[in-house]
């Protein structure tokens, strides 16, 4: 059927027709038997206007509605079910049996008794007999303790334990940081455009511990000419450890003055 077919269904126009025929609905059969939701998919088509483009193709081809399928169904008699023939079962065909042949019995082999290996007589063990050693001549006599402990029974022998000399310990020299000084070599800028300028480096001179055993130490520090003092904390060691830098960083709670730079510092 060509699009003049769909058109003749009543709210269907040339456009709608058009539509309906590229989307595969292109007979009124289709249109009849198609859902609202289906033809409410397509474009320019609504839901209220697919309903009536199926009620009228319905009308068109003469559908039979529900309930006159149902009363169809109603209608028909059923017919009697057709009886199939019975099938008369072959008796079943009895294998003849085998008369099963009786086992082979073995022939018994006796058991040889076992041979008895002859006893032989355990020799008694042969005790040793300690070699004593003479004193050949010109050779020393024992010593008082060796004469006591060969008087004395096997029973009462004491052995003597070596005792190792104690060591004694090397006695550190105690160490202090009191001559320490250092000099400040200059000071790092928190960030770009802030004003405060809260730490330093500082060098260290006359080191008497290890570096490490500086951290968390008091400083005070007097900008030359002035009368001004700042007190501040190591907080780290400055550059690669390997190296033999002294440098430590110094912070402040306080924003220091650039003429920190060259000032010596107490450490306490």
């Amino acid at each position: 059927m060509s699009n003049d077919d769909i058109i003749k269904i009543e709210g269907i126009g040339p456009k709608a027709a058009e539509t309906l025929s590229n989307n595969g609905f292109n007979t009124i059969e289709k249109i009849a038997q198609s859902t609202a939701e289906e033809l409410s998919q397509l474009p320019g088509i609504g839901a209220a206007t697919a309903k009536k483009m199926i009620d009228n193709a319905k009308a068109m081809i003469s559908l039979p509605t529900k309930k006159e399928v149902s009363k169809a169904k109603a209608a028909k008699v059923e017919a009697p079910p057709v009886k199939k023939p019975a099938v008369v079962k072959k008796p079943p065909v009895k294998k003849p049996t085998v008369a099963k042949k009786p086992p082979v019995k073995k022939p018994t082999v006796a058991k040889k008794p076992p041979v008895k290996k002859p006893t032989v007589a355990k020799k008694p063990p042969v005790k040793k007999v300690k070699k004593v050693k003479k004193l050949k001549a010109g050779k020393q006599e024992l010593t008082p303790t060796q004469k006591a402990i060969a008087a004395y029974p096997k029973e009462y022998t004491i052995r003597l334990k070596r005792v190792k000399p104690k060591t004694q310990k090397k006695k550190t020299k105690a160490v202090s940081i009191k001559q320490t000084f250092g000099i400040v070599k200059n000071v790092i800028h928190d960030g770009a455009g802030k004003s405060t300028n809260r730490t330093i480096v500082l060098s260290l001179y006359n080191t008497e511990i290890p570096l490490e055993k500086y951290l968390g130490r008091k400083i005070e520090i007097q900008i030359p000419q002035s009368v001004k003092k700042y007190v501040g904390k190591i907080t780290q060691i400055h550059g690669k450890r390997s190296s033999k830098n002294q440098n430590v960083v110094v912070r402040f709670p306080k924003s220091v003055s650039p003429h920190i730079v060259a000032a010596k510092a107490k450490i306490f």
